[in-house]
């Protein structure tokens, strides 16, 4: 991973320096916006019934690198992020099983490389849409103390995302949302149970970079 990102921060000034970029650095902060749902289970295995629900997310933390292009009345920005987030979940009724809590968190930690295009309006604002490509780095699950616990994440993910933001002269103040292309249930499983949850885990993020 660690040659990852030094190839992808390199890809990012060699931009800079061939292709009238400006690059700098980024961070934000936001929320995961999908609201509680029950997952719909289908159980094949012999570990018991339970009840499983989504009830939210912590907050999501960004830092890293951003590239930025002017293209007259149309801009292309692009950036390196190391993100972290945590998905919440409730759960009883499990048998065969001495946990004690009924509240668990997967904490994920990813790279984001989002590549967004769009339009300058009144020279300042921003409005672009584009494609995010996101690499599993690690995960922590406090799910994995259950015997049937399995990792079903991807190591690479896709996303949807839309961008408004303003541009005073090197200060670039965006607010992101983020539409993942896979469902919460994809993440994890127990046994052979087949588990339903049409949501995503999309994301809501104000972040502030600068470039110079």
């Amino acid at each position: 991973m660690k040659n990852q990102m030094t190839i992808l921060v390199s890809l990012l000034f060699c931009l800079n320096v061939s292709a009238q970029w400006s690059v700098g650095p980024k961070m934000g902060v936001g929320i995961l916006t999908q609201s509680e749902s029950d997952f719909r289970i289908q159980s094949w295995s012999d570990h018991g019934l339970y009840n499983l629900r989504y009830i939210g997310g912590t907050n999501v933390k960004s830092i890293g690198l951003m590239a930025y292009r002017d293209l007259g009345p149309f801009f292309i920005q692009t950036e390196v992020l190391a993100t972290t987030y945590g998905q919440k979940y409730s759960m009883d009724s499990f048998k065969k099983s001495d946990a004690i809590s009924s509240e668990y968190i997967e904490e994920f930690y990813v790279v984001e490389i989002p590549v967004t295009a769009g339009v300058i309006i009144r020279k300042n604002f921003k409005l672009g849409v584009g494609h995010i490509l996101e690499i599993l780095a690690d995960k922590n699950s406090e799910l994995s103390q259950f015997s049937y616990y399995r990792d079903t994440s991807n190591k690479i993910d896709h996303g949807f995302q839309m961008l408004i933001g303003y541009r005073l002269g090197a200060l670039h103040l965006d607010v992101i949302y983020i539409d993942k292309f896979n469902s919460i249930s994809d993440s994890f499983n127990f046994g052979n149970d087949e588990m339903k949850l049409e949501k995503s885990a999309n994301r809501l993020t104000l972040s502030l970079g600068v470039t110079f």
